[in-house]
C-alpha cells in the first residue's frame, strides 16, 4: 500500500469517534441490567452493543495495519550536513555544491530521492529504497570550491506531481538535501 493512501487510512481509522462505538456498546451491554429489560430487548442490547464494540476492535486493528503500512517507506535516520556546504538546484536533475567552509568536504557518489508526504520524507519506493549509484568518483571540495553534478533518476520512472528532494550521500547518516517539484504538467522547478 502507497504511503499516502496508508496515512489517509489511518487517520480515519484512528479518529477519536471510534471511541464512541465503544462507549455506546459499553452502555448497551450494561444498560439492560440496571433498568432491568425484558428478554426480548436485553438481547437486543446485547447484540447491538456486541456490534459496536467489534467495530471499535475492527478500527483499532485496522490503525495498527495502515500505520505499519505507513512507516515502511518513513525515513528516521537521516541527518542533513553539518558541514558549510551549501546545495541547490540549478536546473533539472543538476545540483550544485559550493564548500564555504574552511575545510574539505566529501561529496559521495550515491544518491536517492525523497518524496514529502504530510510533512515527513519518504522513500519514493520502500522496496528498493537503496541508494542509487551516481555517473561519477566521490568527490571531495576544497574550500571555496564549487561543482554541479548531474544525477540520472530514470530508475524511479516518471515522477508524479509533487514535492520531492535529492539525498546525497555525505557518511552513512549524513546527507546533502536539495529539494524540487513536479507540477501537474510534468514541469521540474526548484527554488531559486
Amino acid at each position: 500500500m502507497d504511503p499516502e493512501t496508508a496515512l489517509f487510512w489511518n487517520h480515519i481509522f484512528g479518529s477519536d469517534y471510534w471511541g464512541f462505538f465503544l462507549l455506546i456498546g459499553i452502555v448497551l451491554l450494561i444498560l439492560p441490567r440496571v433498568i432491568k429489560l425484558t428478554a426480548r430487548p436485553r438481547k437486543i442490547c446485547r447484540r447491538a452493543g456486541a456490534g459496536m464494540m467489534l467495530l471499535f476492535f475492527l478500527a483499532c486493528i485496522m490503525c495498527m495495519y495502515t500505520y505499519i503500512e505507513s512507516s515502511k517507506g518513513f525515513i528516521e535516520d537521516e541527518f542533513a550536513c553539518r558541514n558549510n556546504v551549501s546545495v541547490m538546484v540549478v536546473e533539472p536533475y543538476t545540483i550544485r555544491f559550493t564548500n564555504n567552509g574552511e575545510e574539505n568536504a566529501v561529496i559521495s557518489n550515491r544518491y536517492k530521492i525523497e518524496r514529502l508526504i504530510e510533512r515527513s520524507w519518504y522513500d519514493i519506493d520502500p522496496a528498493a529504497s537503496g541508494l542509487q549509484a551516481a555517473p561519477f568518483e566521490e568527490l571531495e571540495l576544497a574550500p571555496g570550491e564549487s561543482v554541479d553534478l548531474t544525477f540520472d533518476v530514470s530508475c524511479y520512472g516518471e515522477l508524479a506531481p509533487r514535492h520531492y528532494r535529492y539525498a546525497v550521500e555525505e557518511s552513512s547518516y549524513s546527507y546533502y538535501f536539495a529539494e524540487f517539484d513536479i507540477t501537474e504538467d510534468g514541469e521540474f522547478i526548484w527554488p531559486e
